[in-house]
């Protein structure tokens, strides 16, 4: 009898893989979270950088791996918390989809 993980766990196990490809990257992604723009900017930065470094990913992975991203740098500083903490705000709020 094989194991076979559900869809949710395989969508999890996909957007590790993702996030650690992403982090690799760090740099940028540090740089744009420490520029001074709004939150639904650097979404869609954060969304355009995961596009172009992965392929075959939904809106809905995209969104978690963007999750991931800051969450995973949040712990590096104020202002990264602080830009982590507003976007999960955006989501909620529906300012970003």
């Amino acid at each position: 009898m094989s194991c076979v993980p559900s869809g949710a766990l395989i969508f999890l196990i996909r957007a590790y893989e993702v996030v650690s490809e992403l982090l690799i990257e760090r740099n940028q992604i540090k740089q744009l979270l420490e520029a001074n723009i709004e939150v639904e900017s650097i979404n869609t930065k954060l969304i355009e950088h995961i596009t172009k470094n992965t392929i075959g990913l939904n809106s809905e992975m995209k969104l978690a791996v963007a999750q991931c991203v800051l969450k995973s740098t949040a712990n590096e500083g104020s202002k990264h918390f602080d830009v982590y903490k507003s976007w999960i705000q955006a989501i909620r709020g529906g300012k970003i989809r």
